[in-house]
């Protein structure tokens, strides 16, 4: 019916190499937590606790060992409460503490009190009660003691007793309000201490208190960041000198630890440069603000390789597909963000006469450079045009033997003139004499 049990015979065998005095102590975690010099022998509570021994001799040398203590006082009875923290501007806001427990088996009565600081927390509540318990306000003795600090609970089932809480499970929850966020306060289990079970034999049962503490959980505000800024390069260089301000933070809470930047010097270079500044405050918190830099410089840029004039002759279509090396823009601050910009493109078909290809590139701070050449397209191909059939007349005795030829050319075009001249020798209509009875031939051209 023990939780806790008088353990003796703990003091370690110690030597050293030189002589002289050696210093001992130790510290203990687990289910008895606590510290001293000299032995660990004392009173231990049921659990396992872990006692860490550390020997100093008067050269500051030291050595640690370490080992358990385990009081087994069977299926003990195990009452948690939380531990609950809120920002250090809570104030105002509502906590809730969970008792919770482990082996709450065979239950039928207990009796407890919890304690805080009024001055920290008001008790406002109790809810969440595990399903089957059957509380009520008279659990509590009305609540009259609240105010004070203390909520005492006596409470069971004399019928069939509790139900059987899982490890783990909440008993009920307590619900403060938080009167004083920037303080701190113990929250601890205070007797009387009572548990029966079934044959209403005592219960061991052994408390875990909770805290509550203020915590930091805001980041840091900047007072102020700086507005974007565009600054004028030297003349003919690509950066600028422009000093960074010191900003300046509050924090809510711990206050600021420091504030920096992410820039190595106060130099900038042609373009766009975010400076992001941080500020982290004492508990890690940290918050950033940024802003732009822009240098803008006055080197204009250029073409390399721009084409010479390009000749071309025209297809079937009167068209001439021409291809060549784009020129490359370059500029003196390094090539940043150079826009280039063409009336035509390799590959572009080209009509007949000459045609001027322009190209423009320019550079981030609107400098510009062009890039000029013609493309001239000629004419090459020959029309064409197809002879009429050979005609074959009869002379005419009124012709004086000789005979009136009418004949037409259809079929004449070109790949770019759509009016052609057209013409034949004889033309059509010519009288045509006969040469030793046999009309001489003439062909157009």
């Amino acid at each position: 019916g023990q939780t806790t049990a008088m353990v003796t015979g703990l003091d370690p065998m110690l030597s050293d190499n030189c002589p002289g005095g050696l210093d001992l102590s130790w510290t203990a975690t687990g289910s008895t937590p606590g510290s001293g010099t000299g032995s660990a022998d004392g009173t231990y509570t049921a659990g396992s606790t872990i006692v860490t021994y550390l020997a100093e001799d008067g050269a500051g040398n030291t050595s640690t060992c370490s080992f358990t203590v385990t009081v087994d006082a069977g299926q003990v009875l195990t009452l948690i409460l939380d531990s609950v923290s809120v920002d250090c501007q809570g104030t105002g806001q509502m906590v809730s503490v969970n008792i919770s427990v482990q082996n709450f088996i065979d239950v039928w009565g207990l009796q407890f009190s919890v304690e805080w600081d009024e001055t920290v927390l008001q008790f406002e509540s109790v809810s969440n009660e595990f399903p089957g318990l059957g509380l009520s306000p008279v659990n509590f003795l009305g609540f009259t003691t609240t105010g004070d600090g203390i909520l005492r609970f006596l409470g069971g089932n004399s019928t069939s007793g509790w139900p059987m809480i899982p490890d783990g499970g909440t008993f009920f929850t307590i619900n403060f309000t938080v009167l004083d966020a920037n303080a701190i306060s113990t929250i601890n289990f205070i007797p009387p201490f009572d548990a029966v079970n079934g044959s209403f034999q005592s219960v061991p049962f052994v408390t875990f208190n909770g805290a509550f503490e203020s915590e930091d959980l805001v980041p840091p505000v900047f007072d102020a960041c700086p507005m974007d800024t565009t600054i004028n390069a030297v003349a003919n260089e690509c950066n600028a000198n422009f000093p960074l301000p010191m900003l300046t933070a509050t924090d809510a809470c711990t206050g600021v630890d420091t504030i920096f930047n992410d820039q190595t010097d106060d130099v900038f270079d042609t373009g766009e440069t975010i400076v992001m500044y941080t500020a982290i405050d004492s508990a890690g918190n940290s918050s950033t603000c940024s802003f732009t830099i822009t240098v803008i410089e006055n080197i204009a840029p250029e073409f390399i390789n721009c084409p010479d004039t390009i000749f071309a002759s025209v297809d079937s279509n009167c068209l001439a597909v021409v291809d060549w090396m784009p020129p490359v823009g370059v500029d003196g601050c390094g090539s940043i963000a150079l826009t280039v910009t063409s009336n035509f493109q390799p590959g572009d078909a080209f009509p007949l006469g000459i045609t001027q290809v322009d190209y423009l590139v320019t550079d981030f701070s609107g400098n510009t450079g062009t890039c000029n050449f013609i493309v001239s397209v000629s004419d090459t191909i020959a029309p064409f045009v197809i002879c009429p059939p050979d005609v074959n007349v009869f002379a005419s005795d009124t012709l004086n033997c000789a005979a009136i030829v009418d004949f037409a050319v259809d079929s004449v075009g070109d790949n770019c003139d759509v009016d052609l001249l057209t013409f034949s020798n004889p033309g059509t209509g010519t009288t045509v004499p006969c040469w030793n009875k046999c009309c001489r031939v003439y062909r157009c051209r």
